[in-house]
């Protein structure tokens, strides 16, 4: 054991030789030289890579509990800000980690003018502990911003199933909320939640929740309903099902004409033209690339195509659905490189609705810091990379870019020194950082008159009713059949009535609308027993009909009143069966530099079931995608060979939804085949 210097008696008399106390004030100076050294204003461009410090401490250190509003743009930013709004008026939100007032670095929307005033912190409380804000997008009028909210802390989630992307990012469901901008200050008001969305909308991949169809009307996914629903962001009313059939990761694109998903490592687009109601997906064309979301008004698609780079494709061309792998490159590395240095790796873009400037975030990484060792994480990682938001100008008729980019955050890890060390072992390298991503911007423009929608026939109206208020729409079809002076509309009206009548499925949504209206009628009366006729009529909605309308409808009835609704999980983890079986045909796992520039795969293997202890397989032969690698290092399954008995515990592989888009290794290629997953347990 280590000899005390002193007697513990002793320790607060004797002192300590003069040698010594030259030491410690040599000490202090240091530590208040390197104080003043990162507490520096963040100067305009970028700074070198000496003033780079590693990763962040697990504990972070510092004022990391106070909400950090400095605003470390230099004048030379400023400057430069101030020249690109060239007196337009305008703002730039975006998802940010910067210390919000919580103990752990918890995802909130950040704001800033676009002629660099105003950096403010739009969403949530200093306080508000265990809630990420994520994915914001603006309405066409600048009026409103939504963002998604998810009970995260941005480090680690309620269970493993919740996690994507290595903690990048969290599973769905989301709640939704609306901030509403003063349209002439530019001011945010106090954050609302739409509580007709609490814990029901699903992503196109990542953080891509919402798409605007007008200045009130957001089009989002519900999962749980398979489709795509229009919601009144002012009434928070949830509209007409405007697409059908739709099992999640897919977004409506403004016009109403493309279908687009975004996943990691494939794009899709599918052209709805034959109707813009009511009707299910078509052939779906696929193409490279992730992070996909069509801009408003002269529709087009942005995305990621490969690590780094970024393009678009204009979605007018009637060409367009036939050519997607001719997606224009946006060449931004020499309007970033030039005037920021190393901020030139670019990701999470979104393009204005006049198609006339592009937001998007860039990271660095110094190659001092990389070595010779592969690690594109360092500088690609979601988590951990360090993305400023950038501005850039792009010609609205060919997209190309224009002049120099323009910084609008300044959040590199050096402004935050309790956060950051070098002595950190590499593996810290990758967790949790300050970064910016998922940026919207939006600018007014002269002239913007509002669109009026054309008038629709009695018909159509009624069948807007059928996702809507089934029971409406079945008395509007009688109606018509009645009153209408309209031959043809009375007998397609008849005839529809008849048909919804003796659908089975849509005496479903009859018989769960009259349980929702006891609901709204015991809602109406109040007092206790009515809150029991609540629940028990809740209840039966979500035994019995849990895909209906009236179910959407009872859940935004019971979250208005208060009452306790549990929250669906976002990924099942429900155990179908137990099963001991042998490895017959595995799959060769891929490498680091295969799934580049993910750190996580998945493997398929054939089993042949021994013995099932629990459950039900259906067969003896079954195909299971296991876990083959997490943050760069294989796991277990990655040694499996041949003839390895194990022991699994089954779900189902459709349900696992969190892990959609990951690279897979899958040799066994048996389409008639049912897929499990092995629980990591297994």
């Amino acid at each position: 054991m280590a000899q005390e210097q002193y007697p513990p008696e002793a320790s607060a008399t004797r002192k300590p030789p003069v040698r010594m106390g030259l030491c410690a004030l040599l000490a202090v100076a240091v530590i208040l030289f390197a104080a003043a050294r990162f507490s520096e204003p963040q100067r305009a461009g970028w700074a070198p890579g000496s003033e780079y410090s590693g990763g962040a401490l697990n504990e972070p250190r510092g004022p990391a509990g106070r909400l950090d509003t400095t605003d470390r743009a230099g004048p030379t930013a400023r400057a430069e800000m101030r020249a690109f709004a060239a007196g337009r008026v305008g703002y730039v939100v975006w998802e940010s980690r910067r210390p919000s007032g919580t103990r752990q670095l918890k995802y909130r929307i950040w704001k800033r003018n676009l002629d660099g005033s105003g950096l403010t912190m739009i969403s949530g409380q200093e306080s508000q502990p265990g809630y990420a804000h994520l994915g914001p997008r603006i309405s066409p009028d600048g009026r409103f911003v939504v963002f998604a909210g998810r009970r995260w802390n941005s480090e680690s989630a309620s269970s493993e199933a919740d996690v994507i992307y290595g903690g990048a990012y969290v599973a769905g469901p989301f709640d939704v909320w609306v901030i509403e901008i003063d349209p002439s200050t530019l001011k945010a008001g106090v954050p609302r939640e739409l509580l007709s969305l609490r814990g029901l909308v699903g992503t196109a991949g990542q953080d891509r929740f919402f798409v605007w169809k007008d200045a009130r009307t957001l089009c989002v996914s519900i999962p749980a309903h398979k489709g795509i629903f229009e919601v009144d962001v002012v009434s928070d009313r949830i509209g007409v099902k405007v697409v059908h059939d739709v099992e999640g990761r897919q977004l409506l694109a403004p016009s109403g004409r493309w279908l687009f998903s975004a996943s990691p490592g494939a794009v899709a687009l599918t052209d709805l033209t034959d109707g813009p109601h009511g009707r299910a997906p078509g052939e779906t064309r696929r193409f490279p690339g992730c992070q996909a979301i069509a801009a408003g008004r002269g529709e087009a698609l942005v995305w990621v195509r490969e690590p780094g780079k970024l393009a678009a494709l204009d979605l007018r061309v009637p060409s367009a659905a036939a050519d997607l792998a001719d997606g224009k490159p946006l060449s931004l590395t020499r309007a970033v490189r030039d005037k920021h240095g190393p901020y030139h790796y670019c990701y999470f873009p979104a393009l204005g609705r006049g198609r006339n400037v592009l937001a998007f975030g860039a990271s660095r990484f110094p190659p001092s810091l990389c070595g010779e060792t592969f690690r594109p994480w360092l500088r690609h990682s979601h988590k951990s990379a360090d993305y400023e938001i950038f501005l850039a100008a792009v010609d609205p008729k060919t997209l190309a870019v224009v002049g120099d980019a323009v910084r609008y955050s300044f959040n590199d890890h050096s402004a935050y020194p309790w956060l950051v060390r070098r002595d950190i072992p590499e593996e810290e390298l990758r967790r949790g950082q300050v970064l910016d991503r998922f940026p919207d911007v939006w600018i007014r423009e002269s002239g913007d008159a509002a669109v009026r929608a054309p008038d629709r026939t009695p018909l159509e109206q009624a069948r807007d009713l059928e996702t809507v208020n089934p029971k409406a729409a079945v008395a509007a079809y009688e109606r018509l059949a009645k009153e209408s002076g309209d031959e043809a509309a009375r007998r397609s009206a008849g005839a529809r009535a008849r048909d919804l009548r003796n659908d089975p499925r849509f005496r479903r949504e009859l018989a769960a609308w009259e349980i929702l209206e006891r609901v709204r009628r015991a809602a109406a009366s109040g007092g206790r027993p009515a809150l029991r006729t609540i629940r028990a009529g809740y209840a039966g909605l979500k035994a019995s009909y849990p895909d209906t309308r009236a179910m959407l409808e009872a859940r935004g009835v019971v979250h208005r009143l208060g009452v306790a609704v549990p929250r669906e999980t976002a990924a099942s983890r429900e155990v179908v069966a137990v099963v001991d079986a042998v490895a017959a045909n595995v799959s060769k796992p891929k490498t680091l530099r295969e799934i580049y520039p993910y750190t996580q795969a998945l493997m398929a293997v054939e089993f042949e079931v021994r013995k099932v202890r629990s459950g039900d397989v259906g067969s003896r032969a079954i195909v299971v995608v296991m876990r083959a690698m997490a943050d760069g290092k294989p796991l277990p399954a990655a040694s499996l060979r041949s003839g390895a008995v194990r022991r699994l515990r089954l779900a189902r592989w459709e349900a696992q939804k969190h892990l959609e888009g990951l690279p897979l290794a899958d040799d066994v290629l048996d389409l008639d085949a049912t897929y499990y997953f092995a629980l990591p347990d297994s």
